[in-house]
């Protein structure tokens, strides 16, 4: 199984991904919430593709896009679900309190929203009411967001390194 091109890049992925996000929580919690954490697309585009390399230099050259697409899919596949695991896990196990976190942040990124669009007569009642939500990240809520990110990004991550990574046989 860690013969599989796929699989071994997505551990690699999975892996890479969970140290950089706890980092990021270790030098600031908030930054497992914001947009520091889409530098992560980073880790993911390039595991995909050194997956799609790596398959094909072993089949001497030669990948078609059905074969890129499989393998570059999978790397994201397992990957994400171990960031998806690490995620639950974080706020639920490791740091309860990073439910408060995500509530606080989500409340400034809505004033922020809203002070752009004009709307700021609308902020007094945004933290009552995001309060009275209990936003937190559940099981199945950290499920159903990895099962979207299947895809986006992932899929449509596989379809471009897919393309870009074929070289069919001449």
């Amino acid at each position: 199984m860690l013969n599989n091109t796929g699989v071994k890049n997505g551990l690699f992925l999975g892996l890479a991904s969970t140290v950089y996000s706890h980092v990021s929580y270790m030098i600031n919690p908030k930054m497992l919430l914001t947009g520091v954490a889409y530098l992560a697309f980073i880790i993911t585009i390039y595991f995909m593709y050194r997956a799609a390399a790596q398959e094909r230099k072993l089949n001497e050259g030669i990948l078609s896009f059905g074969e890129a697409l499989k393998v570059t899919f999978l790397t994201y596949t397992i990957g994400g679900l171990i960031g998806a695991i690490y995620i639950y896990l974080m706020f639920n196990v490791i740091d309860p309190s990073l439910n408060d976190v995500m509530r606080e942040v989500s409340v400034e990124q809505a004033e922020s929203v809203a002070k752009f669009l004009g709307a700021e007569d609308q902020l007094d009642s945004l933290p009552d009411e995001m309060e009275k939500q209990n936003i937190q990240m559940s099981f199945s809520m950290v499920f159903l967001n990895y099962l979207v990110s299947l895809i986006f990004p992932g899929f449509i991550f596989a379809l471009v390194i897919s393309a870009i990574t074929k070289k069919e046989n001449t």
